[in-house]
């Protein structure tokens, strides 16, 4: 049926998938009729079906419910510079996050903050794209470690999710936390753990400034991967070291630009690709560098530090990140939910 001649121009102008498509929904339509046979009328009656799919679904319309700003029916109303400013910004490329005069990576909220200080008074300003947002940075900045009182509604969402937390414990949760396993030791106290001798890759790269590496916490960790044998190197844009637990580094590599090194391991082949540009790169979920060995991908490299210790086959048996968005983020459970199951999620 799609090679039928009526079709060609219909297939020409909207493409053979959509025209089998349609196709498939004309023989169910007229299945056991005789005009399913039909060329002339199947090529009008697909046209017709598929004509509404260069029609937007979005469609103009009067807003009479009363509710100025209702949901149901689209955003606010934007003035036309405000609308002629989105245009402009989504057309090309533009200086989000990068400042020109400085050469390096900026600040999304510099075009706005200053303004929104302007009109409300405030000392410092922000932006966020939902109310969640709004409430998570409010409360981590104004209330951390502080009581906030909460509505009946939350409780009762807690509750609804399993949560058997009495109204008095409210207060207390975040004093009273269970972290997940990954956390409740810090990164030194998880190398401690490995056998001398382990085999690791450890890669070091320059962190956004919200995510700053913890020093105290990096220089034990690097006398136990070390054994105290050299010092820690100057921390460049990128720093890969590659070595066994307890001895002296196979190789200390710390570098402004990008660059590619091979390292022989034992019986592993290590290859360490750094891949990307710190200055100008915000977030790469494909990270900034890898480490392969023997071929195999073993390792994303991420802002801040990224870990992996070799076992058997020299396959990871351990990777941590600290300090950027490969960290796993710490979840809270009240204390007093943690040996009843009807409370795990």
């Amino acid at each position: 049926m799609a090679n039928w001649p009526a079709l060609a121009p219909l297939i020409t102008r909207v493409g053979r998938p959509l025209v089998v498509e349609a196709l498939r929904a004309w023989s169910e339509a007229r299945r056991g009729a005789p005009e399913v046979a039909d060329a002339i009328a199947c090529a009008r009656w697909c046209e017709a079906r598929l004509a509404g799919l260069s029609t937007s679904s979005l469609r103009r319309v009067f807003n009479l419910t009363g509710t100025v700003l209702h949901t149901n029916l689209g955003r606010a109303l934007l003035a036309e510079e405000a609308i002629e400013a989105a245009v402009t910004a989504m057309r090309s490329p533009a200086t989000l996050e990068y400042d020109l005069e400085g050469g390096a990576r900026g600040e999304r909220d510099d075009h706005i903050a200053p303004w929104l200080c302007r009109l409300t008074g405030a000392e410092a300003a922000t932006a966020v794209n939902n109310n969640a947002g709004a409430v998570l940075l409010a409360l981590n900045a104004l209330a951390a470690g502080r009581e906030v009182i909460v509505t009946p509604d939350f409780i009762a969402k807690l509750r609804a999710r399993g949560y058997q937390l009495p109204v008095e414990d409210l207060d207390d949760v975040e004093r009273r936390v269970s972290l997940s396993q990954s956390h409740e030791t810090v990164f030194a106290d998880e190398l401690g753990a490995l056998r001398p001798r382990t085999t690791y890759a450890l890669g070091i790269l320059r962190p956004n400034r919200e995510s700053p590496l913890n020093m105290a916490e990096l220089t034990v960790a690097w006398s136990i991967l070390t054994g105290g044998t050299v010092p820690l190197p100057a921390l460049r844009n990128y720093v890969i070291v590659v070595g066994e637990v307890g001895h002296r580094p196979f190789l200390v590599d710390s570098r402004d630009r990008p660059f590619r090194v091979k390292t022989k391991l034992d019986t592993a082949d290590v290859d360490v690709r750094m891949e990307s540009w710190l200055p100008t790169d915000t977030i790469r979920r494909a990270g900034f560098g890898h480490v392969i060995v023997n071929g195999r991908h073993v390792l994303t490299l991420e802002r801040g530090v990224s870990f992996v210790a070799f076992g058997i086959l020299d396959a990871p048996s351990m990777v941590i990140y600290r300090s950027g968005i490969f960290e796993p983020l710490r979840r809270l459970m009240p204390w007093s939910c943690l040996d009843d199951k009807a409370c795990r999620q």
